[in-house]
């Protein structure tokens, strides 16, 4: 709690440590922060960190579930080095540096999942943040990697990635992109019905929810079918969801009246 904006080997060798949620003025999760906590199984991730730095979560070993917020830039070195029961990483478009090794001995779960929600990051991997040798790198038997769509290719030339996009004749694989895509704005009248057809690839695993921003003006069910309820507007939004996290969105905007 408080205006705590750095830490750093501040938990280091916590192994008796279980969860954590820090506070959002952290800003930099310093080298070895969170090292050999082989106990952590849950941390929440500050909405306005930029950094994390060398080993700050090397060794936890349980740790699951990473879900990067957009903001981070920099993944240091060796950050989530030998954490291999990780079974689902984000990481958003705000990331310009991966350092060598950040994820060496990682995914190492029987079925682990990556998502990039930026077709630019492989070029931000150091050549070796997945490991400098075959046997720590992610298995492709178990390792599944989801781009957006549309960025396939960029992922598939890139050495670090292609194994994991792409079948043995080169051709890229069915099922890895993502996208959500929504009309900008309709409208309809109080008692009528619309239904939103939006434009959508979704990964193995994954749903699509829908929720409105003002139930007294217009509501929506499950398949994306809009009722009008009084003059007014909402915001009607289109979620991605897998195993809980919210991936992509798009959003309309429906004028009822």
């Amino acid at each position: 709690k408080g205006n705590v904006t750095e830490l750093n080997a501040t938990f280091n060798g916590c192994s008796s440590l279980t969860e954590v949620e820090l506070p959002d003025t952290v800003k930099n999760i310093g080298s070895q922060t969170f090292s050999g906590c082989t106990s952590l199984a849950d941390i929440t991730l500050p909405t306005d960190l930029e950094i994390i730095g060398n080993r700050a979560f090397f060794r936890c070993t349980v740790l699951t579930t990473v879900i990067i917020p957009d903001g981070v830039t920099t993944i240091s070195a060796q950050v989530f080095g030998n954490c291999k029961s990780i079974k689902m990483l984000v990481l958003p478009g705000s990331v310009n540096t991966v350092g060598e090794q950040a994820f060496q001995g990682a995914f190492n779960a029987k079925s682990a999942t990556c998502i990039m929600l930026s077709d630019n990051i492989p070029e931000k991997f150091n050549e070796n943040a997945f490991g400098k040798n075959e046997s720590n790198r992610p298995n492709k038997d178990t390792f599944t990697l989801i781009v957006p769509a549309g960025s396939e290719e960029v992922y598939a030339a890139n050495d670090q990635f292609k194994g994991f996009i792409t079948k043995d004749d080169g051709t890229t694989e069915d099922n890895i992109g993502f996208k959500v895509e929504l009309p900008d704005a309709m409208t309809l009248c109080p008692d009528k019905n619309i239904t939103l057809n939006p434009d959508v690839k979704l990964p193995t695993g994954a749903s699509l929810a829908f929720s409105s921003s003002n139930k007294d003006a217009a509501i929506v069910d499950e398949q994306g079918n809009v009722t009008g309820v009084a003059k007014g507007e909402a915001t009607i939004t289109a979620s991605m969801i897998m195993k809980g996290i919210t991936i992509s969105s798009d959003t309309c905007i429906v004028s009822v009246g």
